[in-house]
């Protein structure tokens, strides 16, 4: 009772370990797309700094009649620099927490494989305690049909000794 118990044990611990597995790859799915969504806006952005660049090559001709127009200019290009900053440090953070989910997965993985292993030789285990239990049962219910056959022919004696007490005669 105690391997089934075991067998039991492991089987509800490699279902929690697989549906963790599940969950984990379904968070590094969702963290893929969340990196693929970020890098798109990283070059959105790296497209419209070299948009305003340009702008800024061409208003430096005409830089005294339009220095309003470059500050304002400047303040929206800080802007998108200190939004790249921001989208480049969340990338990083967001590719560091996809590493370690990843290796997360990697060494649950690993653990579901050892407990199918260990549920494998608790299985042999247990079909072979199994069988030894199922030979020693045959043997012993030959053996009780041996006595149940020694006892009959045990009662038939003391019958016909009972009965030559008493003075009938037994035909063999």
């Amino acid at each position: 009772m105690a391997t089934q118990k075991d067998k039991e044990k492991l089987e509800e611990e490699i279902r929690l370990l697989n549906q963790k597995v599940s969950e984990l790859k379904a968070q590094n799915l969702h963290y893929g797309e969340d990196t693929e969504r970020l890098e798109s806006a990283k070059t959105d952005l790296g497209k419209e700094l070299d948009d305003l660049r340009a702008e800024i090559s061409q208003l430096g001709e005409s830089k005294e009649g339009l220095k309003e127009e470059v500050r304002k200019v400047k303040e929206k290009l800080s802007e998108l620099r200190e939004k790249g900053k921001k989208v480049g440090d969340n990338l990083s953070k967001e590719q560091k927490e996809l590493s370690e989910v990843s290796a997360q997965n990697i060494k649950e993985a690993k653990r579901a494989e050892e407990l199918a292993y260990k549920v494998s030789k608790a299985e042999k285990k247990l079909e072979d305690a199994q069988g030894k239990l199922d030979t020693k049962f045959a043997s012993l219910r030959g053996f009780e049909e041996q006595l149940l056959i020694k006892e009959s022919l045990l009662d038939r004696r003391e019958q016909a000794l009972d009965l030559q007490e008493k003075g009938v005669k037994i035909k063999k």
